[in-house]
């Protein structure tokens, strides 16, 4: 009952959290596209200037991370991470994550932390003086061969910054809201799954809709082969896009 210590360069109890819920794990339509708070801004211009000064995400594979997770009693489990700031003041990165699973159910909340130093600069960031922070919450259940899966995230403060403002001179606040919902459902070997993600930042035009559809067939444990389709509707200021399947991110 003591639980586990584990340290060097980890996955954070935020990004666990994420990947346990995501249909397209890795593939087009990888949910990491709208969930991890690298909304790319621009679309009416042609631009592709990353959100809130280059944030760099919540689905983080960070080093020099040390990790506790405790021993599971009656379903519940905790897992806690620190991520040191290698010198550097206010930088230091702390996730959480509190979960439930039993039988077929799933339900786990996280919490991350990105210290300001991340990003703040006096010369060229001034204005990175907030903590970016995120909560999730994720659950998931399965029956009679389906799998149910649901996401709602509130990432606030992204890059450190407290506004942002977008090509049409609109000032917002830099907080997003994401939603998300999947099903996949398993015959033998073949898994046919979908789902859909919608990302809400603050102010107008600027919202994006992520919707996969796919299917599976396991050969073996080890070997899987897979076809999917994924589109994104952006709104006029923002350029999102369904294909990145979270290569690029998860390192500071």
């Amino acid at each position: 009952m003591t639980g586990t210590a584990i340290a060097g360069r980890l996955d954070t109890p935020m990004k666990m959290l994420g990947r346990s819920v995501d249909l397209f794990g890795d593939q087009i339509g990888d949910s990491r596209d709208l969930i991890s708070g690298q909304v790319i801004t621009g679309a009416s211009a042609n631009q592709t200037l990353t959100y809130a000064n280059n944030t760099k995400g919540f689905d983080l594979r960070t080093p020099q991370t040390v990790a506790y997770s405790s021993p599971t009693v009656g379903g519940f489990s905790a897992m806690g991470a620190y991520g040191m700031d290698g010198g550097v003041n206010n930088v230091a990165i702390h996730s959480g994550l509190i979960k439930y699973s039993m039988g077929p159910a799933m339900i786990g909340l996280a919490y991350e932390n990105h210290g300001k130093g991340l990003y703040y600069n006096p010369s060229t960031n001034p204005q990175a003086t907030n903590s970016e922070t995120a909560i999730r919450l994720a659950g998931s259940y399965r029956v009679s061969g389906f799998k149910f899966v649901g996401l709602y995230e509130h990432l606030n403060h992204l890059g450190a910054l407290q506004n942002v403002a977008y090509d049409n001179g609109n000032l917002a606040k830099a907080t997003v809201n994401v939603y998300g919902l999947g099903v996949a459902y398993t015959m033998g070997s073949n898994v046919f799954k979908t789902q859909v993600y919608q990302s809400n930042p603050e102010g107008t035009h600027n919202n994006s809709t992520l919707w996969a559809i796919g299917a599976e067939h396991h050969f073996s444990q080890r070997v899987m082969a897979f076809v999917d389709y994924a589109a994104v509707k952006n709104q006029s200021e923002i350029a999102n896009a369904p294909w990145f399947g979270g290569k690029e991110y998860g390192s500071l």
